[in-house]
């Protein structure tokens, strides 16, 4: 198993540089961002001075979003502390570069024997989290040989994960072993872990909740939002695909259309800004040439007028939401919705696709009917028409307030234990 592992991770490289030769930039970020991990580690071993070092694995933005709150968390305890970050994917890595709260960030290398022992050497970390799904095994494997502790947070599992499955149960299960404690969602993630004879296991939460907690309480204003959402009922549309745009088009046409008070008005933030599909949406919206404006290029003005606003900038989507009287999170049309927690925590009822089934928060608001799932612009419209009514609004607020209160806490929980562990160990 371990030769098709191996085998499996050299084709994926060649196949992502056979990409970047064609002009992929995505592909050439990735490329290119890696031939730059040894330079860019050696200038931040030069600035280490003996520090104690955590490491801080994600795969991407979502999972950083993760981890992040207990960076924060840990920074406060710890400001002495050397924070090192590495992404494997070029979003990740793009938006979060700029992070204050580490002191280097750089992509990781593929999971082979050479690179793996070369990092360790250079980085010699002293506690390593691995953020939700990374399993990389050569990375793991250093970590139980060396005697590193390596946690990993925020970990969702289910059954039809290859630790669970013939025939990758052994060879995954080899890195569940190399695991020094495992930092659960949920107690189902918790009772699968049990099953396989690991107890090494906290139920501990969902660090997300302290991030967004964080995020609804700093101020922020705009003013092309403020402009465009007075007294209007507005729909923030996050994380969106062609297929949720063409979903929200068509079930808010007759609202947006109307004469109704207040107007009802609609924000996209798509989660590639594309200017084809603008072009796009003005073929499906009959007039919209003049009613939908690009952020970037808009004024107080012309955005009191509009009924769409486009956000063609990535990173303030988790702000933009606090304008919302509703909102609608994209990608449950295609492989999986993304963070519906972030719309949430401003007490707004939530709207997604079908492909919600992996996520534990988006069952419970379902549950308690803060949020709603959609497949088409009827029953978007059916469910809209419904959660925009007043006691309706009134109720889910209050649910999401006791809500988020009562769940916070995770990434302190596991700041707490890190902090003691490496001060523990000096």
């Amino acid at each position: 198993m371990q030769c098709l592992y191996d085998l499996g991770i050299r084709v994926y490289g060649a196949a992502v540089r056979l990409s970047a030769l064609f002009g992929n930039p995505q592909a050439r970020m990735w490329v290119d961002g890696r031939q730059r991990v040894w330079t860019e580690l050696s200038d931040w071993q030069r600035k280490r001075d003996g520090r104690r070092v955590l490491w801080l694995h994600a795969a991407s933005a979502g999972e950083f979003e993760q981890g992040r709150p207990i960076l924060d968390a840990l920074r406060e305890r710890l400001p002495g502390l050397c924070i090192l970050v590495s992404f494997f994917s070029p979003s990740g890595y793009n938006l979060h570069r700029h992070y204050k709260g580490a002191d280097c960030i750089v992509y990781l290398p593929e999971d082979n024997p050479s690179n793996v022992g070369r990092w360790m050497d250079m980085v010699r970390p002293d506690l390593s989290l691995f953020v939700k799904y990374e399993y990389w095994y050569h990375y793991f494997r250093a970590h139980r040989s060396r005697g590193i502790p390596l946690w990993v947070v925020s970990a969702p599992f289910r059954r039809v994960q290859p630790f669970f499955r013939r025939p990758t149960a052994r060879f995954w299960g080899e890195m569940l072993e190399a695991v020094t404690h495992f930092f659960v969602l949920n107690s189902e993630s918790a009772a699968l872990l049990n099953e396989l004879g690991i107890d090494r296991v906290t139920i501990n939460g969902d660090t997300r909740i302290d991030r967004v907690l964080k995020i609804r309480d700093e101020s922020f204003s705009d003013h092309i939002l403020e402009a465009f959402s007075r007294g209007a009922h507005v729909v923030v549309a996050g994380s969106t695909w062609l297929k949720d745009e063409e979903l929200l088009m068509a079930g808010l046409k007759e609202p947006m259309e109307g004469r109704q008070e207040p107007p009802v008005k609609l924000i996209l933030v798509p989660h590639h800004p594309d200017t084809e599909r603008i072009d796009k949406l003005i073929s499906l919206y009959p007039g919209a040439t003049g009613a939908m404006l690009r952020w970037s290029t808009a004024d107080p003005m012309l955005a009191a007028d509009a009924r769409i606003l486009w956000i063609d900038q990535m990173g303030i989507l988790s702000r933009v939401y606090r304008y919302a009287n509703c909102a609608w999170v994209g990608g449950g049309l295609g492989v999986g919705i993304h963070n519906i927690l972030e719309p949430a925590v401003y007490g707004i009822p939530v709207g997604f696709g079908p492909n919600y089934h992996r996520f534990a928060e988006a069952h419970v608001l379902l549950e308690h009917k803060w949020a709603f799932c959609a497949q088409d612009p009827q029953s978007f419209s059916d469910s809209w028409n419904s959660v925009v009514q007043e006691a309706e609004q009134f109720r889910i607020r209050g649910g999401l307030s006791n809500w988020f209160e009562l769940n916070r806490g995770a990434s302190s929980r596991i700041a707490d234990k890190a902090a003691a562990l490496l001060v523990d160990s000096q």
